[in-house]
């Protein structure tokens, strides 16, 4: 079940969106103070924070100050306030999402389509940050077999463009470091070894 912190002190507002919410399998856990809202986006016990704006003791731009911009829970802000320069803050700091609680409330609707919207890209950057780091894994145990073998190797892609090389392949064909790098092509680099008489 995803975890929920809604940060709201509107008692009405925040009963009506833990219904709403826990209708479409959500669990939710209601706060309605900023300082204590803070203390619990901090505990790692959510998946998602919910955010008013307007709060007691602390708004909600100042948590999102506080929390920072590389804070891992996404949050989104939902607030009465349908001032732009709220909404454009609220993202510089780091906001995932901003909500208005219109009054006819249609934003009930929206909210979960917006959690689900959010945690499903936060989903996607993750799956990426691994995929890149298993590629960036693998690329870096391909040129330590590289390094180690005697004979000079080169990989090209597809369009014979120098993927990978070890240094034995400069020293046998005498190639300065500064012709060789990675997307250069193979006829450059047999252009140059022609140019340095290595076919005779």
């Amino acid at each position: 079940m995803t975890n929920v912190l809604y940060v709201e002190d509107d008692a009405f507002v925040a009963r009506m969106v833990k219904k709403r919410l826990e209708n479409d399998g959500f669990g939710v856990t209601v706060c309605d103070d900023g300082d204590e809202g803070l203390a619990l986006a901090r505990s790692g016990e959510f998946d998602i924070v919910l955010l008013d704006h307007m709060l007691p003791n602390r708004a909600g731009l100042d948590i999102l100050k506080d929390l920072g911009s590389s804070f891992p829970t996404p949050v989104i802000m939902v607030s009465g306030s349908s001032d732009l320069a709220v909404a454009v803050e609220a993202m510089r700091m780091g906001a995932a999402d901003y909500v208005i609680k219109e009054t006819d409330g249609s934003y009930l609707d929206l909210l979960p389509q917006t959690v689900n919207r959010v945690l499903a890209h936060i989903k996607l950057l993750e799956a990426k940050t691994r995929a890149d780091e298993r590629i960036a894994e693998q690329a870096a145990t391909i040129q330590g077999v590289l390094d180690n073998m005697d004979p000079g190797v080169t990989l090209f892609d597809l369009d014979l463009k120098l993927a990978s090389h070890n240094d034995r392949f400069l020293e046998l064909f005498d190639l300065p470091h500064t012709l060789i790098s990675n997307n250069i092509e193979l006829m450059d680099i047999l252009a140059h070894m022609a140019g340095q008489g290595e076919f005779g």
